[in-house]
């Protein structure tokens, strides 16, 4: 890790070889669930890191926007919409869109589902695991599908319905357009099958190991493409404490933090942008910033967050193991 100065701001920077069998670098939630919310300090030392730095983006409660898969278990699906990172098995690191459909699958017949580990509706079908926590959460009353070890062993109706530790719950509201097909289909001590198709190219859903999703593009193939307005961001040309994500040419994660500690502190995401391609970045996505920009280093925080306080997260990305050998940082200067 290397802080970099110019000026008034201070960025700092984690350079790192994902295919260094001596680290590995995942995604963390708060709590190790869907929901809540811890400071990126806390959430470091309990995983032991030698690093970290914020996640992506959160909902009100903490639930990641997007795709998050810790050590090959699914937690959240993917938006779609802006690029994830994610490590496969290989340790090849990629950073791109990905779509992908929950289903179950059942006497050969599969039906795909609207969501996973997520709030629905009486018209949906939506499966959960233990990560989302201990009950479905769903007001909606429907029928509830207990699946453990691959059969179904109890089906439920009501709302809020527990989740039982090492299985699954299969929602399926009274109003979903698939609840006569499945459960005319899927009974109760039925063998059946949960899983995911993905929609990326020569990539399974096994394949990814670690993922989280990030905010929008900075840099595509090697270009900018920041845009002037972002949906979870705003106007990206003001200066705030910002958090990034970057793949280099020869496969190396770059991982930044930049300050902003006051009124017109801090970067634009043009000049992110800039700074990050003098650093050989091929790819890059914004993650959370402002107050949410923060960086693990060696046992403590070593950006100063803005408000003078860590703030809470949803999630955020570290890296355990040896660092030395496995990480580096070259002299590099803002535009």
């Amino acid at each position: 890790m290397i802080p970099i100065e110019s000026g008034s701001e201070k960025a700092y920077v984690l350079i790192i070889d994902p295919k260094n069998p001596e680290f590995s670098i995942k995604p963390v939630l708060s709590f190790d669930q869907v929901f809540g919310f811890e400071t990126l300090e806390d959430m470091a030392k309990k995983n032991l890191a030698l690093a970290a730095i914020n996640g992506g983006f959160f909902q009100s409660y903490g639930q990641p926007i997007g795709h998050v898969v810790i050590d090959g278990e699914w937690i959240t699906m993917p938006t779609g919409e802006t690029p994830v990172f994610f490590i496969d098995n290989s340790g090849k690191p990629h950073l791109e869109p990905i779509k992908a459909r929950a289903y179950v699958e059942a006497g050969g017949k599969r039906f795909y589902l609207d969501g996973f580990n997520r709030f629905g509706s009486s018209k949906e079908a939506i499966l959960y695991t233990p990560r989302y926590g201990t009950s479905t959460r769903q007001k909606p009353q429907g029928t509830n599908l207990v699946i453990s070890r691959g059969k179904v062993l109890d089906i439920v109706l009501g709302s809020y319905v527990e989740i039982p530790p090492e299985a699954n719950v299969l929602y399926i509201g009274k109003d979903s357009s698939i609840k006569k097909l499945i459960l005319e289909k899927i009974k109760e001590g039925m063998e059946v099958e949960t899983g995911f198709d993905v929609d990326f190219p020569q990539i399974e859903p096994n394949e990814i190991k670690n993922a989280m999703e990030a905010g929008p593009f900075l840099i595509r193939d090697g270009k900018a493409v920041v845009k002037r307005w972002e949906p979870r961001i705003g106007l990206t040309t003001i200066p705030v404490a910002r958090s990034a994500i970057g793949i280099t040419g020869d496969d190396r994660v770059v991982l930044v933090t930049v300050e902003g500690s006051g009124p017109g502190r801090g970067i634009s995401l043009k000049k992110l942008s800039a700074f990050l391609l003098q650093m050989g970045v091929k790819q890059a996505a914004a993650l959370d910033g402002g107050a949410s920009a923060t960086m693990y280093y060696d046992g403590r925080i070593v950006n100063k967050p803005p408000g003078g306080k860590l703030r809470p997260l949803g999630g955020g990305i570290i890296i355990t193991g040896r660092l030395s050998g496995g990480s580096n940082a070259a002299p590099a200067s803002f535009p």
